[in-house]
């Protein structure tokens, strides 16, 4: 089909199908554009205000919450150091209460072989008391009672014996709790006061990081203007294209009216062109402005792809931008666990905790110890009463000794036997009284040591773990406050950074309608081209038809500057440029404002 031809036939048609894909592009660049700048409004609120919520976290590290945290962890510290001093006292004293016990049981064993001997006296009593008998004297009431006084005096050395047993091996289990208790506090207590000490120092490094972080955002803040502000910029390509786009339908819309019609089609209203024109120059009309708009076209693609290609980067670097201030506001202020988005006073809460849990088990373990003491003490009483029953039934048989002695003297040579068995019962009388006194001095200093150590452990120690306790739970307290506050800041802030670092990222890596626009624009031009050299295979002078094109075109422009497309495009492909009156730049300024 020749270029006459190809005027009268489905050009028309073709041109306003082309027309309508240039139409198309308007709805999803649009709606891809306000994502955009929903995502580009939302960080531009967040980093704008960063700089203000960071200035807000550093003064929560300095107000009147924070300095009395940290004048109640200081006193805590002060307290544990004192409780972890006197730590071992208890197993100090233990040890000597051992060592008490075990002289305490070398008396009494020395002391149960004496009154173990009465047992013998008393047999031997018998049968000499049996003999006297036959003469008609009664010793039976002295015999049976010095027995019954022996075995109760037995008893009752045996009880202390078996009492001691029991106790000694109380003792030696309390003080291996004793010792294992202090060694394990002591580490612990050492621990928790170290780890306290940090946790003042952290809280003034947070307080100088923070003052610090604050004047680093301040620094990036005109890095991050910088690029909002080009971002915002490169925002107006879509506008721009639009409209570039919809001149250029409006062209081969405008075109295809102006085309004869093919067989059978209403004939178009040509009212504004000339009825005298020839083929000729409507191919050359045709020719000319198909080129154009496919200049146009590839222009608009070019310049739309690199501003889209320009915010994507734009987009990463703010993203960067925020995770950099994320990244400041973690190390300043988050926790041990940097993936939440806890701060770190939480790990000083959970530290004051810690230790408050272990004075807690402390204490209990410290009960026990008192109860194990307090028995101890009780045990010694009860020994002290048994030796002084047995003091008392040692002063009877010394009195029936006596008596017992007098009788036989005035028996004469019958009474012999028997008074040389009452002399030896005085005798072990006398050494139970010995041994009694001697045993009284160690029983009395054992039974002062466990009450010194039942009275010690309810008043020293326990003091020191309830002052260490009250100072701990304020600490806590003032900490609950302060923490509640810096982490819903935090919290908040870093939230925020995150979802709008991770937006614009998305964004950055994935800006569709570049290559959806790009490919569209890119296709029409060719084809708009192509249709160029289909009408006007000869290349027509443009400067030939341009009155024509002016005459054809202005009615259809809504805007003097888009009339100004005529002499711009003569000039920039007419094989003979008319003189112009400004500079190149100019020029370049002009044909943007044509298409804007």
């Amino acid at each position: 089909m020749n270029a006459p031809d190809l005027l009268t036939g489905r050009l028309p048609e073709r041109l306003r199908r082309l027309a309508g894909a240039l139409d198309e592009l308007h709805a999803p660049a649009e709606r891809a554009f306000i994502a955009y700048g929903t995502v580009l409004s939302r960080a531009v609120t967040v980093l704008r205000t960063v700089e203000e919520d960071l200035e807000g976290l550093r003064d929560q590290l300095s107000a009147t919450q924070s300095v009395e945290a940290t004048r109640q962890i200081t006193d805590a510290v002060q307290q544990i150091v004192v409780l972890a001093a006197r730590g071992g006292d208890g197993s100090v004293r233990i040890e000597s209460l051992a060592e008490q016990t075990r002289m305490v049981a070398i008396q009494v064993e020395i002391l149960r072989k004496i009154v173990g001997e009465v047992g013998l006296l008393s047999m031997n009593g018998k049968v000499q008391a049996a003999y006297l008998a036959e003469s008609g004297q009664d010793f039976s009431v002295f015999t049976v009672e010095i027995a019954k006084l022996g075995e109760l005096a037995l008893a009752s050395i045996d009880q202390t014996a078996s009492r001691l047993v029991q106790l000694r091996q109380t003792i030696d289990e309390t003080r291996n709790e004793t010792i294992e208790l202090e060694r394990r506090n002591a580490r612990e207590l050492d621990s928790i006061q170290a780890r306290l000490q940090d946790g003042l120092g952290n809280m003034a490094r947070h307080r100088d990081d923070a003052g610090r972080t604050v004047a680093d955002v301040t620094l990036r803040s005109a890095e991050v203007a910088r690029r909002i502000a080009a971002a915002i910029g490169e925002m107006q390509i879509n506008d721009i294209a639009s409209q570039r786009i919809a001149h250029v339908s409006s062209a081969l819309t405008t075109l295809a009216g102006m085309l004869p019609p093919a067989e059978g089609d209403a004939a178009p209203d040509l009212s504004m062109s000339d009825p005298a024109e020839d083929e000729s120059r409507m191919v050359a009309l045709a020719g000319t402005v198909l080129r154009l708009q496919a200049a146009q076209l590839q222009r608009t693609r070019d310049e739309f792809c690199g501003r889209v290609d320009s915010l994507a980067a734009l987009m990463r670097g703010l993203a960067d931008d925020a995770r950099q201030v994320s990244s400041l506001a973690v190390e300043t202020f988050a926790g041990g666990q940097t993936s939440g988005n806890a701060s770190f006073v939480g790990d000083l809460g959970r530290d004051m905790a810690a230790a408050k849990a272990l004075l807690t088990q402390t204490d209990e373990a410290r009960r026990t110890l008192k109860r194990l003491v307090e028995g101890m003490a009780a045990e010694f009483s009860s020994m002290a009463a048994d030796l002084q029953a047995i003091q008392s039934i040692d002063a009877d048989m010394r009195v029936m000794g006596l008596n017992a002695t007098l009788k036989c003297g005035r028996l004469g040579p019958r009474g012999l036997a028997l008074g040389v068995v009452a002399h030896e019962l005085r005798g072990c009388s006398r050494r139970t009284e010995e041994q009694a006194r001697r045993l009284a001095g160690p029983l009395a200093e054992a039974m002062k040591t466990a009450e010194a150590l039942a009275q010690s452990s309810d008043t020293d120690v326990e003091s020191l773990s309830r002052a260490a306790m009250e100072a701990m739970e304020a600490s806590l307290t003032a900490l609950t406050g302060l923490g509640d506050a810096v982490d819903g800041s935090f919290s908040r802030l870093r939230s925020e950074i995150d979802m709008v670092a991770g937006e614009l990222a998305d964004i950055g890596q994935s800006m569709e309608v570049g290559h959806l626009v790009g490919k569209t624009l890119e296709r029409v031009s060719a084809e708009v081209e192509a249709l160029a050299d289909e009408v006007d295979p000869g290349r027509s002078d443009p400067s030939h038809v341009r009155d024509e094109m002016e005459r054809l075109l202005r009615a259809h422009y809504t805007m003097d500057s888009e009339r100004m497309v005529h002499d711009l495009f003569a000039d920039e492909i007419g094989t003979e440029p008319v003189e112009k009156t400004g500079s190149p730049a100019d020029a370049a300024a002009d044909l943007d404002d044509c298409f804007l």
